[in-house]
């Protein structure tokens, strides 16, 4: 078991919303937040959101990338 390899985990929250559901037509909100952070980002739209979460993962991708490797 201590052979298997180390992954990175992500952890967020996302909160999805009517803005107000007494308007003419449906305004979904959300915020989505960055747990190891705490950042939170708000967004009107899926695209808002996978965009948030595609840079917030590729940055975390970069920090893997450029930390040193322990030599056992």
């Amino acid at each position: 078991m201590d052979n298997l390899p180390v992954r990175a985990q992500h952890v967020f929250i996302v909160r999805i919303w009517f803005e107000d559901a007494l308007l003419p037509s449906i305004s979904w909100r959300g915020s989505v937040q960055f747990v190891p952070a705490g950042s939170k980002f708000y967004f009107n739209s899926l695209s808002d959101l996978t965009d948030f979460l595609s840079l917030r993962l590729a940055t975390s991708i970069r920090n893997i990338k450029e930390e040193p490797s322990n030599p056992s």
